[in-house]
């Protein structure tokens, strides 16, 4: 995970973010002052031991999902010096044949078609830990325009649509065949840079806040889908409370 995530060259967005700070000896990896993470050791061929710096304040757990299993058979083939370069200027395994044509998950189902861009399709893994999937197939089918994506959901082409426009959130509601599942988390949120002239004046950062209008926005902007916010913590963030 640390030589994944934590390399000078990947991108520290969607890598050593997660971490940085938090497992020991992962800033000065990423910063390339260490040759590998001390803070990640794996004393047998099941265990990994992470030191932390501290106490992390959210899931630590959870952020460990972002990563999953990696065949080292597979990834073996491919050191660092061959990850190449995507357009950003970011080396990673994304740009290996092994991202782009081997992917291996550990999921109920394996990858049976690939068409870049285009759809993936999936057949049952007979050897799942979990049993064999009663789907006998499953294709995911990239949408670049959401309408699109609304269309072939009112005409039951596609079973499952994520982040569809909430535009047409009132029409779905009438439809009898989609059942509509909201996900509370921040839609839009602002943030006051406090050390600037004006918005460092506490005064003007509270007049800000009360004359924003979050219902009348929910409502207007985001079609019903979202609540007004009345806390820094948003509904279903770790803390939050619905009072």
């Amino acid at each position: 995970i640390g030589r994944l995530v934590g390399h000078p060259n990947v991108n520290q967005w969607n890598g050593v973010r997660h971490f940085k700070g938090i497992i020991e000896g992962m800033t000065e990896f990423s910063a390339g002052e260490a040759d590998a993470v001390t803070g990640i050791s794996a004393p047998d061929d099941h265990t990994i031991v992470f030191h932390m710096t501290n106490p992390y304040r959210a899931a630590f757990l959870e952020k460990l999902l972002n990563f999953p299993i990696m065949p080292k058979h597979l990834l073996s083939q491919y050191p660092e010096d061959t990850w190449g370069i995507d357009e950003q200027g970011q080396q990673g395994l994304k740009n290996t044949p092994y991202a782009k044509e081997q992917g291996i998950g550990t999921g109920p189902f394996k990858v049976s078609n690939y068409i870049p861009d285009q759809i993936v399709e999936y057949e049952p893994f007979d050897d799942y830990w979990g049993g064999k999937p009663q789907l006998d197939k499953l294709a995911f089918v990239p949408y670049t325009d959401q309408l699109a994506m609304a269309a072939a959901v009112e005409k039951g082409e596609c079973h499952i649509a994520i982040r569809t426009p909430q535009s047409e959130y009132e029409r779905f509601q009438a439809m009898e065949h989609v059942d509509i599942v909201l996900n509370h988390g921040p839609s839009a949120f602002a943030w006051y840079h406090n050390l600037r002239y004006v918005l460092n004046d506490k005064r003007v950062r509270q007049g800000l806040s009360l004359a924003l209008t979050r219902e009348v926005i929910a409502q207007d902007f985001f079609y019903g889908t979202v609540e007004g916010a009345n806390a820094p913590l948003w509904n279903g963030d770790y803390g939050s409370s619905p009072d």
